[in-house]
């Protein structure tokens, strides 16, 4: 409970357990945590300063600077020259009652300076190391008044912190830098801050359970207590758990590592792009010498044991009993991980993102720059190609440049950040209720999804192609197709081929294992990549989705979704997606986004600002295509520019001047 946490925290300051780290699941949770112990101390200090005389004392020491302010405003130069005439070896020409009136002044001004600021009793930081406004201002580059109004800001005043990733970076940023220079000795977090941040500490408090609170987690974050050189030991106490969780916490097993990464068109095309295009005025050894390092990084990629083998290797892992099976997965994945590789560089050849020769061409800056939003990134490209930007910017009679750009928003909120709302009869209710949002956002023109719909196409047949010679080429190195495709569970023996004579059949009933298999084999349709048990209902390799490219190959061969940059629109009839990207750029009132479009304030915080930055790659490739004539193939090129150019800025403006909503 939140009223515990603040004597929790007092007595690990008493017993010289700070600095702290509380880690606690829910991120509004971690901000209320930190507002309530700021208020509370606060409130405390107030109350014992009532109780200790504190406000009387300061009141005289006002009024006494009241007193004395107009003969010292009078004779300050006089006085403060005399005195560093008399520090030179020059004469005294105030009388000794003159300086012990203005030494009572200066004392009373650092009374009044020290008894301003906050008691070292009520923050949890040392005196002298307590961070000031300035400071804040220039960490926070905020002005001293915006700072005042935020309560979290303001918390840091008292050695308070808080660090999620919901968070403005620079606010995090100054987190981390404070609690390292032991400038603020509590820190509320999720678990992001157990990995990849350099922020030990004395004292992890795990406080509340969470689903996602397991071993690996426990781990983690128990790693945290304990500053090598500061700290023998280091502590981690349990907030809120109960003996059952810790047992499990305790016990649990931690699980192997296995690799969730995938050989992505995106990624294969940037290894390319930084072997073949170095950056100008760079010295020809130092290109060499970057090439041989591109060299090597793509081939310890393909053999690299993280990567995510999939369904291919799920079988085998999960029915091994030790012994060879391991280095049979190994010796499958040396064998597929290229053919994965070059499925991706036909992939980029077949889109003209690679010429022949394997060197990037065509809009592959722009597609590199966009990267982590693949399919997004391919998707946007081939709508820039078949010219559906053009379409859309062109300059129409009667309509303004205000509605089509619009209208290139809604397709960009199709493309980047969209999320399904989260019901229907929501939905339709907030948009019933709201005066300036459409909530829900409207579907794509028709031209725009056939133009996805194409390109779908041609990267699915990439894929189903490239498996079909694959699997025919390379049958026999894939083994039995024995494993069912969607539970990977094995299936009964081998296949083998059942002689035409019955009679020689050998008496053992092990000789008549696989006949069920060779009847059906004998009337099945030819088939290579898709799985035998799916070729049983008639499915030949033919694949209208590449769901079912996915999911329904034979045993050996796996192909992954993210694989092939094929754009799903996330919209469906039941969960529409949400305009709040949209209604952002219309209402320009974060409020009335969480009111209506319901989502969350952290998570519309982010998304909000990766769109942002989307917006601004876009306008920038686009314009610097532009400037350097490299418009080929597209009519409007220049108009397509300016329009994305005014879309950023006027979103950008947004942005920034309601960011302090959040």
């Amino acid at each position: 409970p939140k009223s515990r946490m603040l004597p929790f925290l007092l007595h690990l300051k008493e017993a010289e357990k700070l600095p702290a780290i509380v880690f606690h699941f829910e991120r509004a949770g971690c901000e209320q945590f930190a507002r309530s112990m700021s208020r509370s101390l606060a409130d405390l200090e107030r109350m014992t300063r009532e109780d200790e005389g504190f406000y009387r004392s300061l009141a005289s020491i006002v009024q006494q600077l009241k007193d004395l302010g107009p003969w010292v405003m009078k004779n300050r130069d006089r006085i403060e020259k005399t005195l560093k005439s008399q520090e030179a070896g020059g004469k005294r020409d105030i009388s000794a009652s003159e300086g012990e009136r203005y030494n009572r002044y200066l004392d009373l001004v650092k009374q009044y300076r020290m008894r301003g600021s906050m008691d070292p009793r009520f923050m949890f930081v040392t005196m002298g190391n307590q961070v000031s406004v300035a400071e804040l201002e220039t960490y926070l580059r905020e002005p001293a008044e915006s700072i005042r109004r935020s309560s979290l800001y303001m918390a840091l005043l008292r050695g308070i912190g808080v660090h999620h990733a919901g968070l403005p970076k620079r606010y995090r940023q100054t987190v981390e830098r404070l609690f390292r220079l032991r400038r603020i000795s509590v820190v509320f977090a999720t678990g992001t801050l157990a990995v990849g941040i350099n922020m030990p500490c004395r004292t992890v408090v795990l406080a509340g359970d969470s689903p996602f609170l397991n071993a690996i987690t426990y781990r983690q974050m128990a790693g945290r207590a304990g500053r090598r050189g500061y700290d023998v030991v280091g502590d981690v106490v349990y907030f809120g758990l109960t003996k059952n969780k810790l047992r499990r916490l305790f016990t649990t097993p931690l699980p192997s590592l296995q690799g969730n990464m995938t050989l992505s068109p995106s990624y294969i095309l940037r290894l390319l792009c930084k072997h073949s295009m170095p950056p100008p005025h760079i010295k020809p050894e130092i290109v060499e010498r970057d090439r041989k390092m591109v060299e090597g990084a793509a081939r310890r990629s393909i053999l690299h044991p993280f990567w995510k083998y999939g369904g291919a290797f799920s079988a085998t892992a999960a029915n091994h009993d030790g012994g060879d099976d391991h280095d049979q997965d190994d010796d499958l994945a040396s064998f597929l991980m290229p053919h994965y590789f070059r499925l991706g560089i036909e992939f980029l050849r077949r889109e003209h993102y690679l010429s022949r020769e394997g060197l990037a061409q065509g809009l592959c800056g722009l597609v590199n720059h966009l990267w982590f939003l693949e399919p997004s990134n391919f998707t946007f490209v081939s709508l820039l190609r078949d010219g559906m930007f053009d379409k859309l910017c062109a300059k129409r009679k009667n309509e303004s440049d205000e509605n089509i750009i619009r209208e290139v928003l809604i397709v960009l909120c199709h493309l980047f950040r969209a999320i399904p709302h989260r019901s229907l009869k929501n939905a339709q209710l907030a948009k019933s209720m709201a005066s300036s949002c459409i909530v829900i956002l409207p579907d794509l023109p028709l031209h725009i999804l056939e133009s996805i719909e194409r390109h779908n196409t041609r990267a699915r047949d990439t894929g189903a192609n490239y498996v079909r010679a694959f699997t025919a080429v390379e049958h026999d190195r894939l083994g039995p197709d024995d494993t069912l495709p969607l539970s990977r569970l094995k299936f009964g023996p081998t296949i083998t081929i059942l002689p035409k004579n019955k009679d020689d059949f050998d008496a053992d009933v092990d000789a008549h294992r696989g006949v069920f298999f060779d009847i059906l084999w004998r009337y099945s349709v030819p088939f290579s990549a898709r799985s035998s048990f799916v070729a049983l209902s008639g499915h030949v390799d033919r694949f209208s989705v590449i769901d079912e490219l996915a999911n329904t190959l034979r045993s050996g061969a796996y192909i992954d979704r993210s694989m092939l940059p094929v754009m799903t629109l996330k919209a469906t009839h039941d969960r529409p997606l949400n305009a709040y990207l949209y209604d952002f750029y219309n209402v320009k009132n974060a409020d009335v986004i969480l009111r209506y479009n319901h989502i969350q304030k952290n998570e519309l915080y982010d998304a909000i600002k990766d769109f942002n930055l989307i917006l601004k790659t876009l306008s920038t490739a686009l314009t610097k295509r532009v400037e350097q004539g490299l418009t080929s193939g597209m009519a409007s090129a220049g108009r397509v520019a300016s329009i994305f150019a005014r879309l950023s800025d006027e979103y950008s403006q947004i942005f920034n001047d309601h960011a302090h909503a959040y």
